[in-house]
């Protein structure tokens, strides 16, 4: 088995089962140095960034997974868009662990995502119950329509498996879009 970094849409747990069948999800965990962003027709990307970090998850995988992965992301036949890179990525303030993740090359320019595609992503990082910061709060901002985001939202909200959210964050999206966050 080995470990692999999900970011973006990757983080979504149903996708996930029907891109690797035999992946099976392990444990939250941040990439540090790296930053996101959206590329190639609005996929997300890392990047090396000093300061900034990339909330991810790691699932353990097998070799046909990680085959499955790399036609997926163009590695192998594909579009060439994605190169594997091995990362050391957090699990806990003092352990860190060794993964596999994919990169975008870096001549391929940035491009805004699609909502579909934001929404894919923020249901994965409800179901690990990650942040939304970065390049995915900006992707939310932008998607069009005050009732689309608001409708994003509750979405995600309905996905999430905690409790609770920070009452900051519905507070903040109720005054950008004027409309009330229905559980």
């Amino acid at each position: 088995m080995k470990l692999y970094f999900a970011y973006g849409s990757n983080l979504n747990l149903e996708q996930m089962r029907h891109r690797c069948d035999t992946a099976r999800p392990y444990k939250a965990a941040t990439l540090h140095g790296y930053a996101l962003r959206y590329a190639g027709g609005g996929h997300a990307d890392i990047v090396c960034a000093k300061r900034s970090v990339v909330h991810g998850a790691l699932y353990e995988i097998t070799e046909r997974d990680e085959f499955r992965l790399d036609r997926y992301e163009g590695v192998s036949g594909g579009s060439g868009y994605y190169t594997k890179i091995q990362v050391s990525v957090k699990v806990s303030a003092r352990r860190s662990i060794d993964a596999l993740t994919y990169v975008m090359r870096t001549d391929i320019p940035n491009c805004d995502p699609s909502d579909g595609y934001v929404l894919t992503c923020l249901i994965g990082m409800a179901d690990w119950s990650l942040p939304v910061t970065g390049a995915v709060s900006l992707a939310v901002a932008k998607i069009s329509g005050k009732r689309a985001l608001a409708d994003a939202f509750n979405c995600v909200r309905a996905v999430w498996r905690a409790t609770t959210v920070p009452d900051a964050a519905e507070a903040e999206l109720q005054k950008r879009t004027g409309q009330a966050i229905i559980l």
